[in-house]
């Protein structure tokens, strides 16, 4: 096991400071695979102008971006936390090789690699979050490396002995860089998105992503391939699975080709796949990056980067973005519609809801005006929305200590807690942060 602690060391993102994951110039959260390889509504609910919260803010860990830094740099997915209260995640950069790491942060800040990355067959930057199973073994995935270039899904045991269950190739037809979170059912078997490959030809060539199964032993099946046409394309975003055994996602489409600007999809076990809700870009919104939360009735939540505020404009679409509601039956609801001004704005994460109906997240944008990412202004907020639209802002980051830019989930962990990772902070290599309400 690889181990290197240090407590309190701040992030960049992978290479660029300030957008690794940020913003781009079609593509933001998908973005990054660009780098080396991204109206039906019937009601719209315009919520009351956004309220700042009291709460406690607190960085928890910084990482260091500086060379000789061995702790990790760019924490870019949401964090899983262990009975102890332990917190764990994964840099997309930084560690020992430069390729990532796996973490753990204990609770009083002591910070420990768990597995540093060589970049080579155990792949390289993984990207999304992790799966912990009750025997403290973690599941994810890497953007790139593995035995045929195209990142990997794996297994990290608990005494950090890392297991590869598959290689992607990069740009296959089976789909290429899988980066956007696991599902694990009760045989072991992991399910996920791949944004990019695929047998069809989206984003200028580099395909249209898949759905595809692993099992245990390694075998992989590739559940579903988007083909660019009603079904969208570029699932930017992991699956839920509802009580009736179907999958459910976003496609994020940012091209000016498809059906849509984006859907909420369906899909069976076997392979039949129809949008539930399709995305015009209006007010409705536009490319959900974020993946979705089911409730207790199989109503889906989640957000759009671009889209609902028509006043809203980032030099490449309209709206700041929204928070969204699609039942079953494909009603699609605007919660909230970001302004891009304090209330935050282009929102990236996948939402978290309590039990009383609150949607928690973040916006990359929006809040302090004092960072500007060359295209909108902003260092990001934590808000809620309640179950009427009502937003409040919990954070507002200032590009400080406290990091800018938050692109990823939050965390509900002990006692209420919302954990959450931003970029840069004091060392540079991004903060893993810590919200009291």
């Amino acid at each position: 096991m690889n181990s290197h602690e240090r407590k309190g060391a701040g992030n960049d993102r992978l290479g660029s400071p300030d957008c690794w994951l940020a913003r781009s110039s079609k593509g933001a959260s998908i973005a990054i695979l660009h780098g080396a390889l991204i109206f039906a509504l019937s009601s719209v609910l315009l919520a009351a102008p956004a309220q700042q919260a009291s709460v406690k803010f607190s960085v928890v860990y910084s990482f260091c971006a500086q060379p000789g830094c061995a702790d990790g740099a760019g924490p870019n997915s949401p964090l899983v936390q262990d009975k102890n209260h332990n917190l764990y995640g994964t840099t997309a950069g930084g560690g020992a090789n430069g390729a990532g790491t796996v973490f753990q942060i204990t609770p009083s800040g002591i910070e420990k690699v768990l597995y540093n990355f060589t970049g080579g067959a155990d792949g390289a930057n993984p990207s999304s979050g992790l799966l912990m199973d009750s025997k403290g073994n973690f599941y994810g995935e890497t953007l790139f490396g593995g035995t045929n270039g195209g990142g990997t899904v794996f297994e990290l045991t608990s005494s950090g002995v890392l297991k590869v269950f598959y290689s992607f190739t990069y740009y296959g037809v089976a789909g290429t860089s899988p980066a956007n979170g696991l599902l694990r059912d009760y045989k072991g078997n992991l399910y996920g998105t791949t944004t990019y490959g695929g047998p069809y030809g989206c984003a200028e060539g580099y395909g249209c992503g898949v759905v595809f199964e692993v099992s245990p032993t390694g075998a992989e099946e590739t559940l579903y391939a988007f083909t660019g046409g009603a079904d969208d394309g570029n699932p930017a975003a992991g699956l839920v699975r509802g009580k009736n055994g179907n999958f459910y996602g976003t496609t994020a489409q940012t091209e000016d080709f498809g059906s849509a600007a984006g859907t909420v999809f369906e899909l069976t076990p076997t392979g039949s796949e129809w949008p539930i809700y399709s995305f015009t870009g209006g007010t409705d919104g536009q490319s959900p990056y974020a993946g979705l939360v089911m409730d207790t009735e199989g109503n889906l939540y989640g957000t759009t980067h671009w889209g609902g505020d028509q006043s809203c404009y980032d030099d490449f679409y309209w709206g700041c973005g929204v928070v969204f509601e699609v039942t079953p039956s494909g009603t699609e609801k605007v919660l909230y519609a970001f302004t891009g001004g304090a209330d935050g704005g282009y929102p990236s994460s996948t939402l978290i809801r309590d039990g009383y109906g609150n949607l928690y997240g973040s916006t990359v944008n929006g809040g302090n005006q004092s960072c500007y990412t060359g295209y909108v202004y902003g260092c990001g907020v934590i808000f809620k929305v309640s179950a009427n639209g009502q937003e409040v802002v919990l954070h507002t980051f200032t590009g400080g200590a406290d990091g800018l830019y938050p692109s990823d989930g939050l965390l509900r962990g002990a006692q209420g807690y919302l954990y959450g990772t931003s970029g840069k902070g004091v060392n540079g290599g991004g903060v893993v942060f810590k919200v009291a309400q």
